[in-house]
């Protein structure tokens, strides 16, 4: 991402789906646990903005449930 773009949630989604499964979860199990506080937000249009990492495309909602869990491989 360019510097200075605000980030949908439609591309977090995007490019999280961009991602194979196998490499998405390898990226969020390197992760470990978020810190959501340290997170940045993702523009919806409504308020309060879900979270994301920026690294493993993961989404939380407000509250901290997770939007887009990545799958084990199989």
């Amino acid at each position: 991402m360019e510097s200075g773009h605000i980030v949908t949630i439609e591309e977090v989604f995007k490019l999280a789906d961009a991602l194979s499964i196998a490499e998405r979860w390898q990226i969020w199990q390197f992760c470990g646990e978020h810190d959501h506080a340290t997170l940045p937000t993702a523009a919806t249009g409504g308020a309060p903005p879900p979270r994301y990492c920026p690294d493993c495309m993961t989404a939380w909602t407000a509250s901290g449930g997770v939007l887009n869990e990545p799958r084990r491989p199989e």
